[in-house]
Formats: C-alpha cells, structure tokens, sequence
C-alpha cells in the first residue's frame, strides 16, 4: 500500500511553467493496522450483539429489532418458544448437559430463520424468539411448527418428562391494525405461549385463536394449581 499526494505549483512569473510536486509513501504497515483494528471492533459488535452459550443474537439486540422492523413494517410476526420441563431436564442430567440441549435447540431455530429476513434470539433462560418481518401468523405458525417437529425429531432424551424427550412450546403472534407498539407483540405471543403450556405443551399456538377471557380466568388446573400470571414451564 502507498499513499500519494500532489500539489499544483505554477511559477508567478511565468503562468505557463507549471509544474506537479509529488511525494508517495510506503503506509503498508499503517494500512495492516487499521485492518486489524476494524475486524476488532466488527468483533467486538459481534460479541456485544450475540450470545455467549447459543451463538443466537441476544435479548437487547432483538428488542432493538423488534423496535425497528415495528416502525417499518405493516405485517410483522413474533414467536416465543420455550423448551418444556427445561428445569427438569437439568436436574435429571446437569448443566453441562442443559447447555448442550439449548446449542441444539438454538441451532434449529437458528437454521429456521436463517435463509429470512428475521431474526432469532436467546431470549431468557429456556426461552427463544423469533421474529419474522412481512410474514402473516398463517405463515410463521407453518415456521414455528417446523422447529417445534424439528426440536422433538432430534430425540434428545428427557426422562423428566412424561414424553421421554426433549420438547418445545411456541407462542405465535401477528400485527394488526389495532396493535399500538412492538411490546404488545411480545405479550401477545407470551400469552400464547402460556396457552400452549397449560393445554400440555409440546404445542403452537397462535394468539389471534385464544379465548382470551378462558385464558385470563382466576386458575388454571394443570400438573398442580398455578396462581394468576404464574408461567408454566
């Protein structure tokens, strides 16, 4: 790498004698480091945005996601999927084990959005999301069923649950005209989420479909008695 630098000089005297002054330096090393110090900080972005144990985006980057593809999409969907009896699963085998369980489930969730626009994300603990611009519940329903098979055809062993095998519920939800910001969205899918838990797991389901006064009723019998707004895992 070299840099060059020229200057016009014309003699006052004689407007016609005009002559270039060049000086060209050797800047391959200063050029090598400032390589290196942008693929730092590309790292570094990197490494801020995404999460450790999973290799998905984190939950700070979804949110800011969420928040932009809201602000400029009429049609978008958002998925939360939980891995059933994840408590369970780490008790039974340990956290090496649940560590390895969340990389293989993220990695199909992962895969599912890969090929999109989307974006997918650890979004707490045991808990993922996707999200799915331009894309109808009809159609991120067929997305989130796909994981969910796909999840259960791994065959990861769960003697913690009364399955046998590791599973996952999906909560799916839809913008519409009545949706007034990207955090309904999430509570909307969460609502979902929560249907599918208490109807047994292993399940999707899509909010539009709940019977939302069902749904909010004072208790919910299911493997034990669960107070208002207590997550079933």
């Amino acid at each position: 790498w070299v840099e060059s630098k020229f200057k016009l000089a014309v003699l006052p005297d004689d407007p016609a004698q005009t002559e270039f002054l060049c000086v060209i330096r050797d800047v391959t090393e200063h050029k090598r480091m400032e390589d290196e110090l942008n693929q730092l900080n590309r790292r570094l972005a990197q490494l801020a945005a995404t999460d450790g144990l999973t290799g998905l985006t984190n939950r700070r980057t979804f949110d800011d996601f969420l928040l932009r593809q809201f602000e400029c999409c009429d049609e978008i969907s958002v998925l939360l999927l939980d891995i059933d009896g994840f408590k369970g699963y780490n008790d039974t085998y340990g956290h090496q084990a649940g560590d390895r369980c969340l990389q293989a489930v993220a990695k199909v969730i992962g895969d599912a959005a890969s090929n999109t626009s989307g974006l997918s994300a650890r979004y707490g603990g045991e808990e993922f999301a996707v999200v799915l611009p331009n894309t109808p519940d009809e159609a991120a329903l067929k997305v989130a069923e796909a994981i969910r098979l796909t999840v259960r055809a791994l065959g990861i062993p769960n003697t913690a649950s009364s399955r046998g095998y590791v599973t996952i519920s999906v909560g799916v939800t839809a913008r519409n005209r009545s949706t007034p910001d990207e955090a309904t969205l999430v509570g909307e899918a969460d609502a979902a989420l929560y249907e599918a838990k208490r109807l047994g797991r292993n399940r999707s389901i899509v909010y539009s479909s709940l019977d939302m006064q069902y749904v909010e009723s004072a208790s919910i019998q299911h493997d034990g008695e669960f107070a208002p707004g207590e997550r079933v895992r």
